[in-house]
């Protein structure tokens, strides 16, 4: 009797418990939403290409996900968007991560893309600001006295944007492009060993991103007493996230909340450092103007954007 009582009791258990069980793997699969994540690799500065991989992976799978547990993440890299089917772009990702450049120049290829979050720098500007230095020593003054020297672009973003830049400078001032200008074009690894190139008088002139030289200079005083700014550019934006407008309202929404919440942590303040990013902003289209009026500069002298 004892045993059948047992029996008994196992069997209410299980069946009391069952439809609970069911009803949280159900409301589970409700509740949670399934985000594809698809980043350009144009957007990732000068950095190693799986490191940047698991440093997604940390902020999505990790961080994010400990933030708003119903959103579950995939993520896919791209190298493009010139690159890719318009089917990934626009059906089947949630949310697209591109620099500015591929973001205006192929608008038509982003139907379902509508712009949502842009990144600020260390020092609080949206945008990246690009810096010509010389040595004071140098006699260089202007863009014209750099005929037949040196220059030295730091491997950002693929090089793109600075390049970008220097080139409307110098067609702007009625000279060369930069392949011609310059004797010969060398890509530094990092800021600091572009400056100190400079300094040391290998290199005539460096391209260096503000924030940069700010950390440069702190890490080396003697050179921000040695070196010469001769330009400086406005601040541009590096990179757009954008949102599928099929997502509801609600869930991008959510989903930029829970971004905003995960940037203020310890371990989402390690993420963004390592893609030198400290804040991030609810978009707005003027901030977008400067790339747009470079482009524009650009196209005005035929000037090819790299690809």
């Amino acid at each position: 009797m004892k045993d059948i009582k047992k029996i008994i009791l196992v069997l209410y258990i299980l069946f009391s418990l069952q439809p609970v069980a069911f009803y949280s793997q159900l409301a589970s699969s409700e509740t949670e939403e399934a985000l594809t994540m698809v980043y350009s690799k144009k957007i990732f500065p000068n950095i190693d290409f799986r490191d940047a991989v698991a440093s997604i992976e940390i902020w999505t799978k990790t961080l994010m996900s400990e933030i708003n547990p119903k959103f579950s993440f995939t993520n896919v890299f791209i190298e493009g968007i010139d690159r890719v089917d318009e089917q990934l772009i626009n059906e089947d990702a949630s949310f697209l991560i591109l620099t500015a450049i591929e973001y205006l120049t192929n608008r038509e290829k982003l139907k379902n893309m509508v712009p949502a979050l842009l990144s600020s720098d260390d020092e609080g500007t949206i945008g990246i600001q690009y810096i010509l230095i010389v040595h004071r020593n140098s006699k260089i003054n202007s863009l014209r006295d750099l005929k037949n020297k040196t220059i030295s672009f730091v491997d950002d973003y693929q090089n793109e944007l600075p390049h970008l830049w220097v080139n409307v400078l110098l067609k702007s001032e009625g000279l060369p492009l930069a392949d011609e200008f310059f004797k010969d074009i060398y890509i530094a690894q990092n800021a600091n060993q572009a400056l100190l190139r400079t300094f040391f008088g290998q290199i005539d002139v460096c391209v260096v991103p503000h924030k940069l030289l700010n950390t440069s200079f702190v890490l080396n005083p003697q050179l921000e007493s040695a070196l010469a700014i001769i330009k400086q550019s406005e601040p541009f934006i590096a990179g757009v996230f954008c949102a599928n407008k099929n997502l509801s309202d609600g869930i991008i929404r959510d989903f930029i909340k829970s971004a905003k919440t995960a940037i203020k942590k310890d371990k989402g303040k390690q993420v963004a450092l390592f893609f030198r990013t400290k804040e991030i902003h609810d978009f707005q289209s003027k901030y977008l103007d400067n790339m747009k009026n470079l482009i524009e500069q650009a196209n005005s002298f035929n000037i090819k954007l790299i690809d």
